[in-house]
Order: structure tokens, then sequence, then C-alpha cells
């Protein structure tokens, strides 16, 4: 697949935006893009799987990080 960005967005908003103005498209999450005004939203079939990070303060974590961490770490 060849990427040729014309705009960056960081915020879903922002992004549904560019696409209900026929700027765009996106590859966003199901909860982002599905019922969201203007926009059709088809679910992808073998695209690359998503990768999240779980992060964290580096030096002086809460007690709810710790906690989050421990559940899921």
């Amino acid at each position: 697949m060849r990427r040729d960005i014309a705009f960056e967005a960081w915020h879903a908003d922002h992004i549904l935006g560019l696409v209900a103005a026929d700027l765009a498209v996106a590859m966003l999450a199901p909860a982002v893009a599905e019922g969201a005004p203007g926009v059709v939203a088809i679910p992808t079939t073998g695209a690359a799987e998503r990768v999240e990070h779980l992060a964290w303060h580096a030096t002086d974590p809460s007690p709810a990080a710790r906690a989050f961490v421990a559940l899921v770490g």
C-alpha cells in the first residue's frame, strides 16, 4: 500500500471532520468511526493489526498506575 499524506491530525473529531468534508479517508477504531455524522464506516479485512502500548510515569507511578500495570502487565 502506498501512502500519500496530505493532512495529519491528532484528534478523532478533526479526522472525522476532514473525512466528512470529503478531504480525506481514514482508518479509525470502530468506536470512533461508527455512527459519525457524514461518514461511512466499514470494517476492514486483511489489514495489519494495531499495537497498543501501556505507558506510565517513569519515576513516580501513581498507585492507580501500579495497580493497572499489575493487572494487565
